[in-house]
């Protein structure tokens, strides 16, 4: 069961560059990002994103769960950098981190807003661990470029470490939930 607040995960993108469909793949879908994005925040929120997997865990106990969060992708949670601009749909305007690049945010405020956004959203991370029985692994899709090799975020066409080493960790606990 894979549950997504990325809007990068579509069923024509996954076909696409699977060459084959989402229903091949998965027994379900849950879109979150398609019915839950919040507009002003030009972002799924992670609480949004917890309810569909623990929709997922109720309807399929016995299932592997992906959970894809956005977070801690640009926008940042509760950062006061303008980041609005980018339009997922049509794949338009400039997002926070060619802004970086050009100068027009410095790129310390950016990396502040990063982590902070990260440590914001770990606390949504540790809530779903408690809701799921058996193992845990929390990963990345990508890293991000802060700075290094004076690039922002992870620009097509790279595959340095830096973009490409992202955390690992497993967690093992028991199944027994009853709540």
């Amino acid at each position: 069961v894979y549950v997504t607040g990325n809007p990068h995960f579509s069923d024509p993108k996954f076909k696409k560059y699977t060459d084959r469909t989402s229903d091949e793949v998965f027994d379900t879908v849950y879109h979150t990002w398609e019915n839950k994005w919040d507009e002003d925040k030009g972002t799924v929120m992670p609480e949004k994103v917890i309810e569909d997997a623990k929709s997922s865990q109720k309807l399929f106990p016995d299932k592997k769960k992906i959970i894809h969060f956005m977070q801690p992708h640009h926008p940042f949670l509760n950062s006061e950098i303008d980041q609005k601009g980018i339009d997922w749909d049509k794949g338009g305007g400039e997002h926070i981190w060619a802004k970086t690049h050009k100068g027009e945010v410095k790129s310390e405020e950016v990396t502040k807003a990063y982590r902070k956004s990260l440590e914001e959203f770990l606390p949504y991370v540790d809530k779903l661990i408690k809701e799921l029985d058996g193992k845990t692994i929390i990963t990345s899709d990508h890293a991000n470029y802060l700075g290094e090799r004076g690039f922002y975020g992870h620009p097509k066409g790279h595959s340095s470490g830096i973009i490409r080493k992202v955390p690992l960790h497993v967690i093992e606990k028991k199944e027994s939930h009853d709540n």
